[in-house]
């Protein structure tokens, strides 16, 4: 949080890829190079989109601006990626109030704005640009890539998104174009998160990769991670590649790109297992948090919306972005699992669809195992206050 962060008013040491693009937003010249930066000031993401939303002044009119320029950019490079093939999904990722101990205050759903979109945009254009040259000069590198959907987990999901009520297009199987017409079609739809998340599984997993090959997601031909050195270690190799090979470091140069044409399939897999490992880790982290919160509160009713079915019961997925299990031992009446309905029916008739907005009861928190049980309740039958 100091030596390597671009504080205010302190020149740090960076390595930069220094692009000029034209008015339609794309690339026609660019630079990979050592650079100095000083930072003139140090914002957060929630007073820039109060800018460029609520046009809530930043008292810097040079600094304001530059954001609009730099949004209506982002806008043009968010077009180019749309045009290409770029697929935008709808997914889930919780935020934490803490406090000095560590006790959650509070949990809440992140959402993406213009502000986080800008910065993305020109992380994306930066970490394709680096892979575009790493690619066309031959040399060794490390390459983020993401490969066509397997077309039977694709077919499944979109014959479980047409039992939902939604037309699919089973044509082009495995195109991004009839993809993003799907999740644009249902963004704005009590069923929008589910089928996102059928659609997700139903991807391939990005992985690093020491050959070039399509980012499917993104649409991009080329792709690395280049823009966080700090945090992620595939982007620090790449540095290190660039400092030996593109800025002429290499003592040896034939030995070195040798050395490195002959480690990089290793590195490559073995920093996917990493990010597949800290990924897990995060994911345990977010339930233990969910559950820590949510310990006090048995008992208690929530709203929610029924995410995933199975065999053994059914996930829920609360208001606040915590998710839980309603295991069938839990509800009131015997019911069977219609895989081709995505429902449980009961024996009295009740029926229970995926994508349904129910109301539950926290039954149980088990802190160890790090998952929460609940209950469906009956709306007419209750009179608590229900939770938000």
């Amino acid at each position: 949080n100091d030596k390597c962060s671009l504080n205010p008013n302190e020149i740090k040491l960076t390595l930069s890829c220094m692009m000029t693009l034209d008015d339609y937003g794309k690339v026609i010249d660019y630079h990979i190079q050592k650079t100095f930066i000083k930072s003139n000031r140090r914002m957060n993401y929630d007073e820039v989109n109060q800018f460029l939303n609520k046009d809530k002044t930043l008292n810097d009119k040079a600094i304001e601006d530059m954001l609009l320029t730099m949004n209506e950019l982002s806008n043009k490079l968010k077009m180019i990626r749309k045009k290409r093939g770029e697929i935008e999904f709808e997914s889930s990722e919780l935020g934490f109030k803490i406090d000095k101990m560590g006790k959650v205050l509070d949990i809440y759903q992140r959402t993406t704005d213009d502000a986080e979109e800008l910065i993305e945009s020109f992380m994306l254009i930066a970490n394709e640009t680096v892979a575009f040259h790493m690619y066309h000069a031959d040399l060794p590198s490390i390459y983020r890539i993401h490969e066509k959907p397997d077309l039977v987990k694709l077919k499944n999901a979109l014959q479980m998104v047409s039992r939902l009520g939604f037309p699919v297009n089973m044509k082009n199987l495995g195109k991004a174009q009839p993809l993003q017409a799907l999740t644009k079609r249902t963004l704005d739809t009590p069923y929008s998160y589910v089928i996102h998340m059928l659609l997700l599984r139903a991807m391939q997993k990005a992985k690093y990769s020491h050959t070039k090959d399509i980012h499917f997601g993104l649409g991009a031909t080329h792709y690395a991670h280049f823009t966080s050195p700090i945090r992620r270690y595939p982007d620090l190799i790449l540095h290190r590649l660039i400092h030996l090979f593109v800025l002429g470091e290499a003592t040896d140069m034939k030995k070195q790109v040798y050395h490195y044409q002959s480690v990089m399939p290793d590195i490559a897999k073995h920093t996917s297992d990493q990010e597949r490992k800290a990924v897990q880790m995060e994911r345990d982290v977010a339930k233990l948090k969910s559950c820590e919160f949510m310990k006090d509160k048995v008992g208690s009713y929530f709203k929610a919306i029924i995410s995933q079915m199975m065999p053994s019961g059914m996930f829920v997925k609360l208001d606040n972005g915590i998710e839980g299990f309603v295991p069938l031992r839990a509800l009131d009446d015997y019911y069977m699992y219609n895989e081709s309905l995505l429902t449980f029916i009961g024996r009295r008739g009740k029926k229970y669809r995926l994508g349904d907005s129910i109301k539950v009861v926290l039954l149980s928190v088990d802190l160890l195992e790090k998952k929460m049980d609940f209950g469906i309740i009956d709306k007419k039958k209750t009179k608590k206050k229900t939770r938000r």
